[in-house]
């Protein structure tokens, strides 16, 4: 799979990070967070960050390059697209 992203769409990114993880955080489905802040939390920061996709087996390249990123890290993996 690859995902191919135009200038306009990278002009709305600017202010993502990127960050490398060792493990993927606990999350919960969309559904699960509406089902959590329809309620009033005990606390905000409990709330879980929410899965909104995922993608098996791909291969993932960084432009411009990430130095701390190498070929091997990107090789093929599971994508997750967490919103914190």
């Amino acid at each position: 799979m690859k995902i191919q992203v135009s200038e306009s769409d990278l002009l709305a990114y600017t202010m993502v990070s990127t960050t490398l993880i060792s493990s993927v955080p606990q999350y919960v489905s969309a559904e699960e967070h509406r089902n959590i802040v329809g309620s009033t939390p005990t606390s905000f920061t409990d709330i879980p960050p929410v899965l909104r996709h995922k993608e098996d087996n791909v291969r993932v390249t960084l432009d411009p390059p990430l130095h701390t990123f190498t070929d091997q890290d990107g090789a093929n993996g599971t994508l997750f697209v967490i919103e914190r």
